[in-house]
């Protein structure tokens, strides 16, 4: 699987899949949460997986804030 995990400045992390349809990156988000909290890494909030299309046809899927 390939993703992007971003960590802002404030404390917000997002996971990107820029790769499938919205239901196969948000599979393979919850796997990468799955995997992530067998590691011990917790999160105070999780929010729902967004679809994002941009001008060249690229599908985004992101899932997770920490606030």
């Amino acid at each position: 699987m390939k993703a992007r995990i971003v960590i802002t400045d404030d404390g917000k992390i997002s996971l990107y899949v820029d790769e499938g349809t919205l239901e196969e990156g948000k599979r393979k988000i919850e796997r990468l949460l799955s995997d992530m909290t067998a590691e011990d890494i917790k999160f105070e909030k999780i929010g729902a997986v967004e679809q994002h299309r941009h001008e060249h046809n690229r599908e985004e899927v992101r899932h997770a804030e920490k606030e």
